[in-house]
């Protein structure tokens, strides 16, 4: 019900997304562009994979079509096409250009806004050509869409393409010896306001502490959210177009593409349509090229320990995991389990979640106090049973009792383990941080809920809300609320704090506001490679 005409318009017009598609993932991942050759061979691939896509698809709606109103006449479609086409190029390539800004480089976040200006012209362009040769019934009309079409994506993905990123040359060696013992604590799912209620209740006085004696306020994650990114960029202090942690995945094409895909496109179905399924493979991400900070701390005379810190590292910067200590529910202290247990009844399903994370936290402390209390180090460590808990039993009204009763437990699980390390880490300075809040779902998620769709989980972190950062302990301003500040400041201000010098490809800032007037007189910001 197709005839040859307009099957060869649907080719031409998916030759032409293919193309746009391959500009935009190449804008995205810039590393991956190899020599003419190479890009010769990925446009055919592209142009192959944009063809028999949109063909298929083009074909069943026409069938369809024709089907339900009859054969009708043949249809000349490819000037709408193209530009149905282009249109969709051009919101694609503006979308990604916002939302991906921590994952692009300035000049390539500009190229990309350009892309969506040269989209818009091709529909323009297309346009009148279209109806400037049908008014003259020129014999040039069709061949010049099709030019327009085909050619001036393969112009753009030459004309507007950049090199690879740099990749820094670091010296990965220690920055000196800081003056003092390091705690950090990652606590996944804490923000502003359950700090600020967790710490007027008189339930958890560790919390209470760095109130009192502590500089604290917001911290403004990054979008899209991809966890490990968000965990990686908080120990590096520098955004994902730095250190190279883009996404939970990569993709490779052997034999087309010398690198892997760390970034593909943001759209409404996904972007792994934009590339040849059937040609890609799914791999691990790419480890972070650029140290994380306890690595740096390495070899400044103090031990350093970092477990369970998420994030994607080389072989020399792995954080320690929990596996092998043994820890089981029993473990857990006995009126502590009781009360848990007691409070966990109802929710079957999802208290088997919490309890496993409360496991889990609990096996990497037992791993921090192994080596024994009362020693200055270097201690970076991550906890998630709080996130596992809102995930599962957010409480979302006044009724909400059992959640709530659940949420205080495991908030007094957190704070006995942040009181335990503050007694055997005295005089240290400590970070309390969690690169992003947890939020309840969106308006359009609760009515997919309602019609029997949507995951059991009552929170999350997808929309980015703002996480939490705290400091206490010398040089730090007691009992001061902070303006938000962005995950690229926390590694620079506890280099800082510790004495020590800042390296160069830190993107954030030292928080001065956090920072007594008198350490600041006294101690000049400097500067290494």
């Amino acid at each position: 019900m197709v005839d040859r005409d307009e099957f060869l318009q649907l080719l031409t017009a998916g030759a032409g997304a293919g193309l746009m598609a391959l500009v935009l993932i190449l804008r995205l991942n810039p590393e991956v562009a190899g020599g003419l050759g190479g890009v010769l061979r990925v446009v055919v691939v592209w142009i192959a994979w944009g063809a028999v896509l949109t063909a298929a698809v083009g074909v069943l709606v026409l069938w369809v079509v024709r089907l339900v109103w009859g054969r009708g006449r043949k249809l000349w479609m490819l000037p709408w096409l193209a530009m149905l086409v282009f249109l969709v190029g051009a919101v694609l390539s503006r979308v990604n250009a916002d939302i991906n800004e921590a994952f692009l480089t300035g000049s390539m976040h500009r190229i990309l806004g350009q892309d969506a200006v040269v989209w818009l012209g091709v529909v323009v362009v297309v346009a009148v050509v279209d109806r400037l040769g049908a008014s003259r019934k020129a014999w040039w009309r069709v061949p010049a869409v099709v030019a327009v079409i085909l050619v001036v994506p393969v112009l753009r993905l030459f004309w507007g393409a950049v090199g690879p990123p740099e990749i820094p040359l670091l010296s990965r060696g220690n920055l000196g010896h800081p003056q003092r013992g390091l705690v950090v604590v990652g606590i996944e799912g804490m923000d502003v306001n359950l700090f600020l209620a967790s710490t007027t209740s008189g339930r958890y006085p560790a919390l209470e502490r760095f109130v009192r004696a502590g500089s604290w306020g917001p911290l403004h994650p990054y979008r899209p959210f991809l966890k490990r990114s968000l965990w990686t960029t908080t120990a590096v202090g520098a955004y994902p177009r730095e250190h190279g942690v883009k996404g939970r995945f990569a993709w490779e094409l052997p034999g087309i593409l010398h690198k892997p895909l760390r970034l593909l496109p943001t759209t409404g179905l996904g972007g792994t349509w934009l590339i040849p399924r059937p040609l890609a493979r799914k791999v691990p991400p790419s480890p972070s090229v650029l140290p994380p900070l306890w690595e740096r701390l390495a070899g400044g005379g103090l031990p350093v320990q970092a477990i369970g810190w998420p994030g994607v590292w080389g072989k020399t910067a792995r954080a320690g995991s929990e596996q092998g200590l043994g820890r089981s529910w029993a473990s857990v202290e006995v009126n502590l389990r009781h009360a848990l247990d007691l409070a966990l009844a109802r929710f079957p399903r999802e208290g088997e979640a919490v309890r496993h994370a409360v496991v889990a936290d609990l096996a990497k402390i037992a791993r921090v106090r192994r080596a024994g209390p009362g020693r200055q180090e270097i201690l970076w460590i991550e906890l998630e049973s709080l996130a596992v808990t809102r995930r599962y039993l957010e409480p979302e009204g006044a009724g909400d009792t059992d959640e709530r009763a659940v949420l205080g437990l495991v908030l007094e699980l957190l704070d006995e383990t942040l009181d335990e390390l503050l007694q055997d880490h005295h005089g240290s300075l400590v970070v309390l941080v969690s690169p992003y809040g947890m939020a309840q779902p969106d308006p359009v998620e609760r009515i997919l809920r309602t019609l029997g769709g949507g995951r059991r989980w009552r929170a999350s972190a997808r929309s980015c809300p703002d996480g939490l950062v705290a400091f206490m302990g010398p040089g730090v301003i007691p009992g001061h609320r902070m303006e938000a500040s962005q995950l690229v400041d926390v590694a620079p201000t506890i280099c800082y704090l510790l004495g020590l010098p800042v390296p160069q490809y830190m993107e954030g800032r030292v928080i001065l506001e956090a920072i007594d007037p008198g350490y600041l007189s006294a101690n000049s910001l400097q500067v290494v490679e």
